[in-house]
C-alpha cells in the first residue's frame, strides 16, 4: 500500500463522520449520535480501503509496471554555479581580481544626515517636564 492512503482514508472518514454526527444530533441524543458517527467512520474507512485496493489491482494489471533506472541516485553533483565559472587552475590573485570586478559598481548607501537648527537648543527642564507629563498619562 502506498504512503498517504491511510491519511486520506482518515480524513474522508472523519469528514463523513462529523457530518453524520451533526445531522444525527439534530434529532437524537448525543450518545446515539456518537455511536452512529463512529459506526459510519469505521464502515466508510473500510469501504474506501477496499475500493482503493480494487482500483489499484485493476489499474495495475492494465498498466505495465514502472521500470526503475539504475542511474538514478548514483551520482551527486557537488559543483555550485559559482564554481562552474572558475577554472581549476585559477590562483588567488585571479579570484581577487574577478571579485573586485564583480563589485566595481557597488557603492554603500549614503544617507543624508538630519540637520538640527542651532537656534533650537534643548533645555533640560523642558525635557524633564515633557517626561513628567507623558509618564502621568
Amino acid at each position: 500500500m502506498r504512503t498517504g492512503t491511510l491519511k486520506w482514508n482518515f480524513i474522508l472518514s472523519g469528514i463523513v463522520s462529523m457530518l453524520t454526527f451533526i445531522f444525527s444530533f439534530i434529532n437524537n441524543l448525543i450518545v446515539e449520535s456518537l455511536i452512529r458517527s463512529l459506526l459510519i467512520f469505521s464502515i466508510f474507512f473500510f469501504v474506501i480501503m477496499v475500493a482503493q485496493f480494487v482500483m489499484r489491482w485493476t489499474l495495475g494489471t492494465v498498466r505495465p509496471p514502472h521500470e526503475e533506472s539504475t542511474e538514478i541516485g548514483q551520482h551527486v553533483n557537488f559543483v555550485t554555479p559559482e564554481e562552474t565559472s572558475m577554472s581549476p587552475v585559477e590562483t588567488g590573485k585571479d579570484q581577487q581580481r574577478r571579485a573586485e570586478g564583480d563589485f566595481a559598481e557597488f557603492s554603500p548607501n549614503n544617507f543624508p544626515r538630519v540637520a538640527r537648527n542651532e537656534s533650537s537648543t534643548l533645555d533640560p527642564e523642558e525635557i524633564a517636564q515633557a517626561l513628567r507629563v507623558f509618564s502621568n498619562e
